[in-house]
């Protein structure tokens, strides 16, 4: 059980979202994109410098002394690690990068990660969006398997299921990280889904389904009105149960609270504002908690 932490690296609250996440929700990781741009007070994406990445296809911060992006980064995961939790890194090429720097800037963020075991790489997020030509995947595939030959290496991609498994089975990967349809009905469609994904005997990751309601309006965009999400919890329930009783290696809480976390509330105040989603979260008295629909944190 992953939860979005998309904005990790501007955290205010690091440890106490952290501790919340595994001590309270007791799920088992997060997932962090280290480009993401930063959101202003109507979630706008604006122009920063604090990305992990620049144009040049260097790492921020890297150096003896790791500064910058990068040493929020590597605190992030050692934070993770002494709690137990994987950390799904997911990288995205921003505008200006060239695939080229991209591939140097993802191969040399592995090495640094080298030493972590609680890390998976995706290598680009939501490819088929971002349209990285497959033989750019597989560059990236590569540079970091020879910089760390163990890691697991995913892609993201949403569309048809079948579709998704081919590409997974050409590229070699080491999962299929999936992101699945937002229609009427997804939760009760998962054990297909997942049928078609297993196709290739890959493990599925289903690693964005539907975002769960949090009432946010996302950069003129609302959600439940123009901006898809569910706001029904027995949908996630049910849809954490499919996941299990289909066989699925992991599923992610997507949720857009994580969107914004250098000012406004820690993820952790955010989510324990919301009745809902905390009762959706942290159970109820008379509802089980996301985590142990889905069998448990596993230590």
């Amino acid at each position: 059980m992953f939860i979005s932490y998309f904005d990790a690296l501007r955290a205010t609250d690091l440890e106490g979202d952290l501790d919340y996440i595994a001590n309270v929700l007791k799920f088992d990781g997060i997932r962090v994109l280290p480009n993401w741009l930063q959101r202003d007070a109507n979630y706008c994406a604006v122009p920063d410098t604090d990305l992990l990445f620049d144009d040049a296809g260097h790492v921020r911060g890297d150096g003896p002394q790791p500064g910058g992006a990068l040493k929020r980064l590597l605190d992030l995961v050692k934070a993770a690690e002494a709690r137990h939790l994987v950390v799904d890194v997911s990288f995205v090429r921003n505008a200006g990068l060239p695939v080229d720097g991209y591939v140097r800037a993802v191969a040399r963020a592995a090495s640094l990660l080298r030493p972590f075991g609680n890390v998976v790489i995706d290598v680009q997020n939501e490819v088929d969006v971002n349209q990285l030509a497959e033989e750019d995947v597989r560059r990236l595939r590569d540079a970091i398997r020879k910089e760390d030959p163990a890691r697991i290496v995913v892609v993201s991609r949403s569309g048809a299921a079948e579709d998704a498994a081919s590409y997974n089975a050409r590229l070699g990967m080491a999962a299929i990280a999936f992101h699945d349809g937002r229609e009427q009905g997804w939760e009760s469609r998962v054990p297909q889904v997942v049928a078609a994904l297993k196709s290739t005997g890959l493990p599925i990751y289903l690693q964005e389904p539907q975002a769960w309601n949090s009432g946010l309006r996302i950069c003129e965009r609302t959600e439940g009105v123009n901006r898809e999400s569910d706001g029904n919890p027995e949908h996630f329930r049910s849809a954490v149960a499919n996941a299990k009783s289909s066989g699925v290696a992991a599923w992610t809480f997507h949720t857009r609270q994580s969107f914004r976390l250098d000012s406004g509330g820690s993820l952790r105040s955010r989510i324990q504002a919301s009745p809902s989603e905390k009762a959706l979260l942290e159970g109820t008295p008379d509802t089980a908690s996301l985590a142990a629909i889905a069998g448990g944190r596993r230590e």
